[in-house]
């Protein structure tokens, strides 16, 4: 209980310092990984595993996207992805892209200019939870409960 209102707490942080700044502090990050092994101490190399494989998708699209992902996001990706484990972790990037996806077709229709940064972590956070809270894809990988 008091690691999901820890987690909550930390999440609207993120969530806030995002948008609004376009930043994420390390501390909230930091907090979040040790969190997040301890979460999943029992099943420590399953979970890094799964963090490894988030990391390894998102730093494919930071390169080809020419650093077009924040360094927060790649954190926070490994994070969820120790959290989610090596199932869950592609079906949360996946519903992160949904997500995501009315923003980015917004901004690609109504402005001239295609760099914009648009905060993604708010998009991961939202899907961690519903991967977390989904009858369809809940495997029992990870309860935050």
């Amino acid at each position: 209980m008091i690691i999901s209102i820890t987690m909550l707490i930390i999440n609207l942080i993120i969530i806030v310092e995002d948008v609004i700044t376009k930043s994420i502090r390390n501390i909230w990050l930091m907090t979040y990984l040790i969190i997040a092994v301890i979460l999943r101490a029992d099943v420590l190399f399953e979970a890094l595993v799964g963090g490894v494989i988030g990391l390894g998708f998102f730093l494919i699209a930071y390169f080809i996207s020419k650093q077009g992902i924040g360094e927060a996001d790649l954190i926070i990706i490994f994070i969820f992805g120790i959290i989610a484990g090596p199932m869950l972790i592609l079906k949360l990037i996946m519903f992160s892209s949904i997500l995501s996806l009315p923003i980015v077709l917004y901004l690609f229709i109504r402005k001239k200019e295609r760099r914009y940064e648009i905060p993604y972590a708010p998009f991961l956070i939202i899907a961690l939870y519903i991967v977390n809270k989904s009858v369809l894809f809940n495997s029992g990988s990870f309860q935050f409960s």
